[in-house]
């Protein structure tokens, strides 16, 4: 596969949680989640609006206008996750020791996509 096709493929297909969780300093958490969808063609609300909806799904949609430094350890790693599933991908890579109560989070991302698919 060629570097961009590859790409492509990570970028629709693939969520990833690394263990340091890379969030960009100086990037509101909103701004964080929204960064998968740059390269999407979408328009700014409709990124806006799915980011917000990941923020909802791990439980920071009141935090959205934080910056990385404000938040807790447990809620960078949540900004993460949610990062990985803005764009609904069909997996998870996950190079992190996950918390419980973020893998619950992850359970049921999961169980509702495996619903949507049947």
């Amino acid at each position: 596969m060629y570097s961009e096709k590859r790409a492509d493929f990570r970028r629709e297909f693939l969520g990833f949680v690394f263990q340091s969780f890379y969030l960009v300093s100086y990037l509101t958490v909103l701004e964080n989640v929204m960064l998968p969808l740059t390269t999407t063609g979408l328009g700014k609300k409709i990124k806006r609006d799915m980011a917000q909806e990941a923020l909802a799904w791990v439980g920071l949609d009141q935090k959205v206008h934080r910056m990385p430094n404000q938040i807790s350890g447990r809620e960078k790693e949540r900004v993460a996750i949610a990062r990985a599933i803005v764009n609904d991908p069909l997996q998870m890579v996950c190079w992190c020791m996950i918390q419980i109560p973020c893998i619950l989070i992850l359970q049921r991302w999961f169980h509702l996509l495996w619903g949507q698919m049947h």
